[in-house]
């Protein structure tokens, strides 16, 4: 894995120079499959234009919550779905079942969505398939 630097920034603002793995801060979760849509080609947009990674925001997919990963050319290199839900959202949507490794010419990416960070065999299932970071 190479070294390299990462950023949050607000949406669709610049990201630093040198910078190659960007994620958007806070916001609303994208619900209609419009919403999702636009979303989802502002950001494959924003990744070619900056030649970056992109960590989307959170929408919902096929009844899961999920995080896509983009990548530099603007194609969608990573979906990942929620394996656990908040409370608020366990009777609308569906927790996916696996954890999803994706490599790429930076490092193993996995993407941890919502509240699957305060789950450490999320983590530990992605770092035993591989995952950097």
């Amino acid at each position: 894995m190479e070294n390299f630097f990462m950023e949050v920034v607000a949406y669709l603002r610049p990201p630093s120079p040198d910078v190659k793995l960007v994620a958007f801060a806070g916001g609303d979760i994208y619900k209609t499959l419009a919403e999702v849509h636009e979303h989802l080609q502002e950001c494959a947009a924003y990744a070619k234009r900056y030649h970056v990674y992109l960590v989307t925001g959170l929408l919902i997919h096929n009844h899961n919550l999920c995080l896509c990963l983009i990548g530099p050319e603007g194609d969608l290199v990573c979906r990942q779905a929620a394996n656990h839900l908040s409370m608020d959202l366990q009777e609308i949507l569906e927790p996916e079942e696996k954890q999803s490794v994706v490599q790429t010419d930076l490092c193993n990416f996995t993407l941890c969505v919502d509240t699957d960070i305060y789950y450490p065999q999320v983590l530990r299932t992605a770092a035993l398939k591989g995952a950097d970071v």
